[in-house]
């Protein structure tokens, strides 16, 4: 497999997907924990949203520079159902990292659950007395019964 330069163009469809008022779960950030939570929330069959601040995947792999290579073993870096291509090295570089990350998402689909662009504010219902108390994340008005902050700080 030759890997190219990757454009916001190619990671993900131009198309946005829809949005619901309520997901039993938002995850918050779509690098390899968001991306990890998704597969995980999708094998569970859980209902959920990534939302990303930037315009692609990846978190901190974007930031990282071009030489840098993950410092473990492919092996033991692995998302589940996921192979890396065959001529992938021991230790992958950024461009080969960011290449399987998105490899990941169009293999479980994960982009009919990525908003990419946002940015979220997150509040905790405190009504003691509730049943239901759900988190709030500020879009418009989006509830949640569980927040996966995925963001790196």
């Amino acid at each position: 497999m030759e890997f190219k330069k990757l454009s916001s163009k190619n990671l993900r469809s131009l198309k946005e997907p829809s949005l619901k008022k309520e997901y039993e779960y938002v995850i918050i950030g779509c690098g390899v924990s968001g991306i990890t939570a998704g597969i995980e929330l999708t094998l569970a069959n859980k209902s959920f949203h990534i939302f990303e601040k930037r315009d692609t995947n990846g978190g901190c792999w974007n930031d990282a520079l071009e030489t840098s290579e993950l410092q473990t073993d492919k092996q033991f870096y692995k998302l589940y159902g996921v192979d890396y291509p065959s001529n992938t090295p021991t230790f992958p570089n950024k461009l080969e990292m960011l290449t399987y990350f998105n490899t990941a998402i169009k293999y479980y689909k994960l982009d009919a659950h990525i908003t990419y662009n946002v940015n979220v504010d997150i509040n905790k219902k405190t009504d003691d007395n509730a049943i239901d108390n759900k988190w709030e994340v500020k879009l418009d008005t989006l509830n949640s019964n569980h927040i996966i902050y995925s963001n790196h700080i």
